[in-house]
């Protein structure tokens, strides 16, 4: 990544050239990696005291730590997994209070849960900050 611009607050990186190599016809995971990255070119960092004198034009090797990305997985894989299985078992149980088919409460109920876990998980991490760090600077 290259830092395009530094004010008080923070930077703005942008990626430099493709990623994956151009003999895979865009057919291994880092061409697509690199297809999703192209809609993202920019990325915004807070200011790293660490690195306290960054220039325009400076290159930089961004990284994540190792458990937030996993708890990131765990999270984004879980969270809906449990509210697809609980909004299924309540739904059920719900219908069945009621004298119904307990068939359609759990597909519903499921439909709910998931969509549940899916709303919780996009709030939750709109408000976690999470990111990038510089892990240092490039020659």
């Amino acid at each position: 990544m290259e830092v395009a611009a530094v004010d008080a607050e923070g930077i703005e990186v942008v990626r430099l050239g493709a990623a994956g190599c151009s003999g895979c016809a865009k057919t291994c995971s880092a061409a697509a990696v690199g297809q999703m990255l192209k809609r993202q070119t920019k990325l915004r960092l807070l200011k790293d005291c660490n690195f306290p004198d960054l220039r325009i034009g400076d290159r930089l090797l961004l990284g994540v730590s190792e458990s937030e990305l996993l708890g990131v997985s765990l999270r984004v894989y879980l969270l809906p997994l449990a509210g697809l299985f609980a909004g299924a078992l309540g739904g059920a149980q719900l219908v069945l209070w009621l004298g119904r088919n307990p068939d359609l409460g759990a597909a519903s109920g499921a439909v709910l849960g998931l969509l549940a876990g899916f709303t919780f998980l996009r709030r939750r991490n709109r408000t976690k900050a999470m990111g990038p760090v510089i892990l240092r600077k490039l020659v």
